[in-house]
């Protein structure tokens, strides 16, 4: 590295450390809402593992006295170790706010003559301890030579070392930072797990990362605004599924701490309501990342088949044919019927309930209401399966049954109505 990058915030043994305010990093002002890298990788300026003309760059904002900054190092050394020469790695400072340490560290880290001497220090610093100590940091000092610096010359050091670690801090700021660590992606922010798994994915942009997405739109579409049998539209999916290693439950929940830990911090912040965006972003990825498959499906398809398919499917195998001859000949059988589901029905649960009470052989609860009894009543109207079925011993004419299976579903659709506006009306709670 060249000199004028250089900084060095630390004496020798014999000398004190720097003063309280020039070891305790400031709160930044807000980051910026972008997820883009802000100020290009610059191969001179900035530290770089891997060739510099890699087709995957991962930048990382990180800080030393950071402890999931920490963890996430043995994770970078496995995508590394993956990914070989198609990635270059690169670490930016953002040194954690309220650490007395954390900007010392990144500043004492830029004190290196060269690049290889930067990661030296970079290792020693995240490995050396399991959290940052004044041992680790007077340790790399004299690692690096830095005990042995004239006065002036570590003064002249120091003042380029604040403006080196500044430009670092500026930049998380600009590319909207918010956390640490926080990765951006050959230049856009990524909010996904941090497992290796998922990493790897993330930056090879892998056939089986894209066809987890288009595997998921299919399950959604094909049954029915596709128009493709169900059956066969779950055999096409399940041969398209690709498998992935189980998730790093450990890294993606120091990931979730991280995050929520941020948020909770900025919570102090004037003009801010709730979890940001990315972070929610980051918590659903994370979520995604933990739950099966079977589930992720289940999850997707379920208000369809719930409110739509099953409905449609009970109602063609029903074989309901709503015909003007049906009903005009058969008007009094669908009202005795309707009336019985939609009136015969709440008012039957209401009198079996009063009885009970009555003769105690039960309690009301004081926060029910006897409307809120008549709406639950009303709902109970709600009839299919079983009232088909009923029907259909009861009426073993065609024309008959015909006309039964209509009034069952006219009170199917009648019943839930009133019931919600009863219920809509009645009180919270009311006295037994």
């Amino acid at each position: 590295m060249n000199e004028a990058a250089c900084v060095c915030p630390l004496p020798d043994e014999k000398g004190p450390l720097p003063p309280a305010h020039d070891r305790v990093t400031e709160i930044p002002a807000p980051a910026a809402a972008t997820n883009r890298l802000d100020r290009p990788v610059d191969v001179v300026l900035d530290h770089l593992l891997g060739p510099s003309d890699a087709p995957i760059t991962l930048v990382e904002y990180g800080s030393y006295a950071c402890p999931y900054c920490r963890a996430a190092n043995e994770r970078i050394t496995e995508v590394r170790g993956q990914l070989g020469e198609r990635l270059r790695y690169v670490f930016r400072h953002r040194p954690l706010i309220g650490s007395e340490l954390a900007r010392p560290a990144a500043e004492l880290a830029e004190c290196a003559a060269d690049h290889a001497q930067f990661w030296e220090a970079h290792v020693t610093l995240m490995t050396r301890s399991a959290t940052l100590t004044e041992g680790d940091l007077q340790a790399v000092a004299e690692q690096l030579g830095l005990t042995r610096l004239e006065a002036g010359r570590a003064g002249e050091i120091r003042a380029r070392a604040r403006a080196r670690v500044e430009q670092d801090i500026e930049s998380a700021r600009a590319s909207g930072v918010h956390y640490t660590p926080t990765f951006f992606i050959n230049g856009r922010r990524y909010d996904g797990p941090w497992d290796e798994s998922s990493f790897a994915d993330a930056m090879l942009g892998t056939l089986g990362h894209r066809v987890r997405t288009a595997a998921l739109s299919f399950a959604a579409w094909a049954p029915s605004a596709g128009g493709l049998h169900g059956t066969l539209a779950g055999i096409i999916l399940a041969a398209l599924i690709p498998t992935r290693p189980p998730p790093d439950l450990k890294t993606l929940a120091m990931q979730a701490d991280t995050i929520l830990v941020a948020e909770a911090e900025r919570t102090r912040e004037q003009l801010h309501r709730g979890p940001s965006t990315p972070a929610l972003e980051s918590l659903d990825a994370i979520f995604d990342r933990l739950e099966s498959p079977a589930d992720r499906l289940l999850r997707n398809a379920a208000p369809r088949s719930s409110y739509l398919v099953l409905p449609l499917f009970a109602l063609a195998n029903a074989g309901v044919a709503i015909s003007p001859d049906v009903v005009g000949r058969h008007e009094m059988l669908m009202v005795a019927i309707l009336v019985g589901l939609v009136v015969g029905k709440p008012l039957g649960f209401v009198l079996a309930c009063a009885l009970a009470v009555g003769i105690g052989l039960a309690e009301k609860p004081s926060v029910s209401a006897w409307q809120q009894m008549v709406g639950a009543g009303a709902l109970a109207g709600v009839s299919f399966t079983m009232s088909l079925f009923i029907a259909g011993q009861a009426f073993p004419a065609a024309g008959d049954f015909a006309a039964a299976k209509i009034a069952v579903l006219a009170a199917s659709l009648v019943s839930p109505l009133l019931g919600v506006a009863v219920l809509w009306r009645a009180p919270g709670s009311t006295a037994a």
